[in-house]
């Protein structure tokens, strides 16, 4: 069957092109009989012309065969235009023979209409021509512009992230700078490492620098950007690879740089949790503790309580030995931040293991002695309003570790040895509200902030909070001399 259809396809194809040749002749005709025949002619060969191109048409596409069949025997007659080609011709014959005059008068309009269409287009060349020239100084003066408005901010915000940066690790990167430079369409940031050259961030410095230095750009574009309108900022598990030191400088930060800028900070680290608490970042009554989380049902929370909260629910449901350790556990933790806050001196272990025997003292103490400082160098100023201040709250001091001195006995055993079982409520009662008071005499009483002195190294300056309203000042008066 394919063998016959190929035969057949090639006898159809001498027909099929002879169709065409008719049809071309008559496109080439149609504009003179167009002109020059009476309009009632003109449907003959517009028929004749559409019956062609169907011919053609249904033998190229040679199926349905009966179609095709029919066709070559009803092929289109042009013996129906011969007359109107013949009367065609005599008015073409009838047309005078064109003199040189009209010849030349021809190449003239053909030349002019030319001519016409040159200066036409030289025109539109010209005009093209001004508004690329003008199309490419405006794209050279915004290339210009951007670029120097980009340096610009770069530089800004490279200042301003460096600022942040050193804040943070003032210890050791004092004089730390950064580089940000346009690269074609790219950002070139570089950073100083210990004033060994720039490099890439992620080429020398460790992973918790890292951290801290995107914290850090962050903030830096944000205070741009947004100015007085940075006013809240999510910051989502920012700081898992930043030390604990450089934590509590990031606290300050945030304080001290943004305190118009409300921020929701998220973590995993419960110790992470309760220094912000501590330093007075965030408030106990604006913690909320995820207990579950889903896709379907979004977060589940627990009810929200501080650790004292927590302890006296403990109490409450007679379950001494959970509010024992929960007590013993928060004293470590704050007493190890009061420590590092008064620079205390504390006992070294060699494996970083330290329990409240060890830390508690020392930070009574050390505040013993800064309160001691403190009121030496108000008297040498002779104001008595300071002095009486300062004396009122080392007594508070004294006062509060006396009461905790007398129950502290009650809560290793509470912990450790089933004499829980033996302890009421009111005696344990008594116990936290001892601690819960010898805790308050480490934060300010205006913004709960821990109390912390300054400088962290060298002669000591001040005790103060993130508020100054607890602030001390270890500054004596001059002696003059005699």
């Amino acid at each position: 069957m394919k063998a016959l259809r190929v035969d057949a396809e090639a006898n159809l194809s001498p027909i099929v092109a002879k169709l065409e040749a008719e049809r071309e002749v008559l496109r080439t005709v149609w504009p003179h009989a167009k002109a020059m025949l009476p309009p009632d002619s003109l449907p003959v060969l517009t028929a004749w012309g559409t019956a062609l191109g169907k011919a053609i048409g249904e033998l190229q596409a040679f199926l349905p065969l009966e179609q095709s069949i029919e066709t070559l025997g009803a092929l289109p007659d042009e013996s129906v235009i011969h007359g109107l080609l013949d009367s065609l011709a005599l008015r073409i014959a009838e047309l005078p023979e064109p003199s040189a005059q009209h010849a030349a008068a021809a190449v003239l309009s053909v030349a002019q209409a030319r001519l016409d269409a040159l200066r036409a287009a030289n025109a539109t060349l010209t005009h093209a021509s001004e508004q690329a020239r003008t199309a490419s100084r405006v794209s050279e003066i915004y290339s210009a512009e951007t670029e120097a408005a980009l340096v610009g901010i770069y530089r800004k915000v490279q200042t301003r992230f460096s600022e942040l940066y050193r804040q943070l690790n003032a210890e050791d990167e004092g004089v730390f700078e950064a580089e940000m430079k346009q690269d074609k369409a790219s950002l070139d940031f570089k950073v100083d490492f210990y004033k060994r050259g720039k490099f890439p961030p992620g080429a020398f410095h460790r992973e918790g620098h890292q951290d801290s230095m995107g914290l850090c750009l962050y903030l830096a574009l944000m205070d741009h950007l947004q100015g007085n309108k940075f006013t809240f900022a999510v910051l989502d598990d920012v700081l898992m690879s930043v030390d604990t030191g450089h934590r509590r400088e990031v606290t300050r930060m945030l304080k001290a740089q943004f305190p118009g800028t409300q921020f929701v900070l998220t973590t995993h680290d419960p110790v992470w949790l309760k220094f912000m608490q501590t330093a007075g970042l965030v408030p106990s009554k604006n913690i909320v503790r995820f207990r579950k989380w889903s896709v379907e049902t979004g977060p589940s929370i627990w009810v929200d309580n501080d650790v004292w909260n927590e302890i006296e629910a403990a109490i409450d449901n007679d379950n001494m030995r959970e509010a024992a350790a929960q007590l013993r556990n928060y004293l470590e933790y704050v007493t190890a931040e009061a420590c590092q806050a008064f620079r205390a001196k504390v006992l070294f272990s060699a494996d970083g293991r330290y329990d409240l025997g060890d830390l508690l003292e020392p930070a009574l103490n050390r505040k013993r002695e800064l309160y001691g400082d403190a009121l030496k160098a108000a008297e040498t100023w002779g104001g008595a309003v300071e002095v009486l201040a300062i004396k009122a709250r080392k007594q508070n001091l004294e006062d509060a570790i006396r009461a905790a001195t007398i129950e502290h006995w009650q809560i290793n055993p509470t912990v450790h040895f089933n004499a829980w079982a033996n302890l009421g409520r009111k005696d344990f009662a008594a116990v936290v509200a001892a601690y819960k008071e010898v805790v308050t005499q480490f934060h300010c009483p205006t913004c709960s902030g821990l109390l912390e002195l300054t400088p962290p190294r060298g002669s000591k300056k001040h005790l103060l909070c993130a508020c100054g309203a607890s602030s001390l000042s270890f500054a004596a008066k001059a002696k003059v001399p005699a």
